[in-house]
């Protein structure tokens, strides 16, 4: 499993991958994107797909978690 500053290093390239604003401010962004490189590297070890498929399932979820957020702060 990564460690730490993986985890930042990918919440921050999914915050890339997502234009716009963030409602969210940086230390948030960061430990939803944090919450979703966790999230995403379990999900992708457990169905055994392997550290290499394991990164790219931590940005993606990482990239969901960020999108969720958005949507729901949006709608308030």
């Amino acid at each position: 499993m990564p460690e730490l500053s993986s985890y930042l290093v990918i919440g921050a390239v999914a915050k890339l991958f997502i234009p716009g604003k963030n409602p969210a401010g940086c230390i948030f962004t960061i430990l939803l994107g944090i919450a979703g490189a966790i999230l995403g590297t379990m999900l992708s070890l457990l169905l055994g797909f392997g550290h290499r498929v394991g990164l790219l399932g931590a940005i993606l979820c990482a990239m969901g978690l960020l999108l969720i957020y958005r949507v729901v702060i949006d709608k308030r």
